[in-house]
């Protein structure tokens, strides 16, 4: 597990504490080193810390971490792709629910089912609900909480927690700051580390 010492000095001499990291929540890059946003055993959430990669004892977390972390960017990156083929075909147009004949439809084969069910689940503005390519806020979805952020292709992207969702998702920053600007702001300030003025005497 990953630890940390802090030296902690009393009256009775100095003692060693030992933390034990319990989850990696974030990661980032200044001045050219990785560092780490932990979640400490035994400690709530304002006690939580950036520290140095090099500082860290816990392979397997930073392990888990970077795993879900690459996880994450390829899915987006799949589903660019996806969205950049789809709009690049325009002699790919599907078939309007209204072409279908009657007899197709009573068919009941799987794709008439598939296309009663989306019918259904249409939103207001016309966006399938299941439509994977198409973000929260075009879904109509109501961002709860910012989880974490990351970088694809030099764009800055949030993954984004949505009211009565159980899946969060990832949503360019520039859509995000449109939506829900006081969720980027307390997502920062929970992150924010305040360095203690040296005081020259």
């Amino acid at each position: 597990m990953g630890k940390k010492d802090k030296n902690v000095s009393s009256e009775s001499g100095s003692e060693e504490e030992e933390y034990v990291v319990e989850k990696i929540v974030d990661r980032r890059v200044k001045n050219g080193k990785i560092e780490y946003y932990l979640k400490w055993k035994g400690y709530d959430n304002s006690s939580n810390t950036w520290e140095p990669k090099d500082h860290l004892d816990c392979p397997d977390l930073i392990k888990e971490f970077e795993n879900n972390r690459e996880k994450l960017a390829k899915e987006s990156k799949t589903k660019e792709k996806d969205n950049k083929s789809s709009k690049a075909k325009p002699g790919s147009k599907k078939r309007k629910d209204s072409d279908r004949s009657d007899d197709e439809e009573d068919a009941g084969d799987s794709d008439g089912e598939k296309s009663s069910t989306s019918k259904a689940r249409k939103s207001k503005n016309g966006i399938d609900e299941d439509d994977e390519d198409a973000n929260g806020f075009e879904k109509g979805y109501v961002p709860e909480k910012i989880l974490g952020a990351t970088e694809v292709n030099k764009e800055l992207l949030f993954l984004i927690q949505w009211k009565d969702k159980n899946k969060a998702q990832l949503v360019k920053s520039k859509e995000a700051r449109k939506h829900c600007p006081q969720l980027i702001i307390d997502f920062y300030e929970e992150r924010l580390i305040w360095q203690p003025s040296e005081t020259t005497e």
